[in-house]
């Protein structure tokens, strides 16, 4: 299959995300969620929201306290972490059944291999490898 361009040649550049913002039905509870299972760790936060970093890439999540909203994107896929090798993903896998965390299993999808989960607002998070 040829490759697409997804974006004029011409764009201005972007050097990657700066965070994701999730409103959440309980941000405390979300974030204790995230620290233990996807390893985030707590950061300076604006008022009326609570935002962590991840140690290993730097990103940083914002949950901002909106129990209707939250309860609206319940489902939907909001971020799909990528994983550098095999190696990696099998390390997920482990985890998440240690942490008891329901897991949809290494699944193959159009790109590479995946593994779906559910945050405790119920929006799904996957781990993505690219097909080498």
């Amino acid at each position: 299959m040829p490759a697409r361009t997804l974006v004029p040649l011409d764009a201005p550049a972007l050097v990657g995300v700066h965070h994701l913002k999730l409103p959440s039905r309980d941000p405390r509870a979300a974030a204790a969620w995230y620290a233990r299972v996807m390893g985030f760790a707590p950061a300076p936060s604006e008022p009326g929201s609570l935002t962590l970093r991840h140690g290993g890439t730097g990103m940083l999540l914002t949950l901002v306290a909106d129990p209707g909203r939250a309860q609206a994107l319940a489902g939907c896929n909001v971020v799909e972490f990528a994983l550098p090798d095999g190696h990696a993903m099998d390390a997920w896998i482990a985890h998440l059944d240690t942490e008891n965390v329901l897991h949809s299993g290494l699944r193959r999808g159009r790109s590479g291999w995946g593994v779906a989960f559910h945050d405790l607002d119920g929006y799904e998070v996957r781990l993505h490898l690219d097909e080498a």
